[in-house]
C-alpha cells in the first residue's frame, strides 16, 4: 500500500511515537478506546506518507466505516488480529522496510475487507421467505417459473 511503503522512508520519529501511542491492546482497553487508537493508527500512518492527499482522504473513509459498521459483529479474534497486524505494520515502518512495509499493510487491508464484508453480513436483514416479493421472484426465475 502506498501510505505504508511512503511512511517508512518519510516518517519522523514523532510519527513512531504518535503510532506506538495509537497501539491499543483489544484485551487489555474498552471497545471504544480500542476503535478510537485503530483510527489514530491509521489516520497518523497516512500523515507519515507525507502526502495530504492520502491523509485528507482517510478521514471520510473513517467516517463512513464508523457510522455503518457494528464493531461487535466483527468475527471473533479479529480485533486481536488487527492489534498483531498495527504492531507488524510499525514495526517494518520503524525500520524504513519499505516493501514489507506495505506488504504487511497490503495483507491487513485485506483483513479488515474480509472481516467488514462479514459484518455487513451479519447486519443485514434476512429476507422472508414468504413475502409477497419473494414469491414473485420465485415466479419470474426461469428455472422455477411455470411461465
Amino acid at each position: 500500500m502506498p501510505a505504508a511503503r511512503l511512511a517508512a522512508s518519510r516518517r519522523t520519529d514523532e510519527h513512531l511515537a504518535t503510532l506506538r501511542d495509537a497501539l491499543v491492546d483489544p484485551q487489555a482497553a474498552e471497545p471504544a478506546a480500542f476503535h478510537e487508537g485503530n483510527r489514530r493508527f491509521h489516520q497518523v500512518l497516512l500523515e507519515a506518507s507525507g502526502n495530504p492527499l492520502l491523509a485528507a482522504l482517510g478521514r471520510p473513509v473513517f467516517d463512513v466505516l464508523e457510522a455503518r459498521l457494528v464493531r461487535s459483529d466483527a468475527p471473533p479474534q479479529t480485533w486481536e488480529r488487527v492489534f498483531a497486524e498495527h504492531r507488524e505494520i510499525l514495526g517494518f515502518v520503524a525500520a524504513g522496510e519499505a516493501g514489507r512495509a506495505a506488504e504487511a499493510a497490503h495483507a491487513h487491508l485485506d483483513h479488515l475487507r474480509a472481516a467488514y464484508d462479514q459484518m455487513d453480513e451479519r447486519r443485514a436483514p434476512r429476507p422472508d421467505p414468504q413475502s409477497p416479493v419473494r414469491e414473485a421472484e420465485h415466479r419470474l426465475d426461469p428455472e422455477t417459473s411455470d411461465l
